[in-house]
C-alpha cells in the first residue's frame, strides 16, 4: 500500500538524519550507540516491509530478483557476511557487524524498490546536502571553539578522520546535486 510505502521512505529519510547527528560519537563512552541505533532502523525496516505484503517465492519472481541491480552481489556479500560470522572467534563483536552490514542491505533494498518517483529521489538527495552542510557547520563551530593546541575539525564524530570519511562519502551526492540542477531560482 501507499501507507506503508510512505512510511518506509520517511524512516530512511529520518535514519539519514538521525544516524550522523545523534548517533555520532560524542565521547569514547558512545561508541555503539551509532551502530545501534543503525541496527534498529534496520530492523523496523525489515518488519515493516514484511508487514507489507507476503513475498512472492516464485521461481520467476526471484529470477527477477536476482537480474535486478545489485541484488545478486548484496545477496553474495550478505551470504560471506553469514559464513564469516559463524567462523568468527569473537562471535558477539560479529554479531554486531553482521547486524550493521544487514542494515545496509535493508537500506539498499527499500531505496531500491520503494523510491519509485524521481521526487523521493530528490528529497533524499535534497537531505543529503542538507546533511552535508549541518555536519560541516557544526565541525566548523568545534574548531573555532576548540583551544588552540588541539586545533582540529572532529564535528560529532570524535575523530578528524571519520568526519572526513562522512563527508568524502557524501561529496559525489553532493556534487551531482549540484551538476544536475535544472530548476535555477537564484537572481
Amino acid at each position: 500500500s501507499i501507507a506503508a510505502q510512505n512510511r518506509l521512505i520517511i524512516m530512511v529519510l529520518l535514519m539519514m538524519v538521525v544516524v550522523p547527528f545523534v548517533a555520532t560519537p560524542l565521547d569514547s563512552r558512545k561508541t555503539g550507540m551509532a551502530a545501534l541505533v543503525c541496527e534498529g532502523f534496520g530492523v523496523l525496516l525489515l518488519v515493516t516491509m514484511m508487514w507489507r505484503k507476503r513475498p512472492d517465492l516464485s521461481k520467476e519472481s526471484v529470477v527477477g530478483f536476482f537480474k535486478t541491480g545489485a541484488n545478486t552481489p548484496v545477496v553474495l556479500y550478505l551470504a560471506l557476511v553469514a559464513i564469516s560470522l559463524a567462523r568468527s572467534p569473537h562471535f558477539l563483536y560479529s554479531v554486531q557487524e553482521a547486524l550493521r552490514i544487514a542494515s545496509g542491505a535493508i537500506v539498499y533494498f527499500v531505496v531500491l524498490y520503494h523510491f519509485r518517483r524521481s521526487e523521493h529521489i530528490s528529497k533524499a538527495l535534497d537531505l543529503l546536502v542538507y546533511i552535508s552542510i549541518g555536519v560541516s557547520a557544526v565541525a566548523f563551530a568545534q574548531y573555532a571553539n576548540s583551544p588552540s593546541s588541539a586545533h582540529t575539525a572532529t564535528g560529532l564524530f570524535g575523530d578528524h578522520q571519520l568526519l572526513g570519511s562522512f563527508l568524502m562519502l557524501l561529496l559525489p551526492f553532493v556534487a551531482v546535486s549540484a551538476m544536475t540542477e535544472q530548476n535555477s531560482n537564484r537572481a
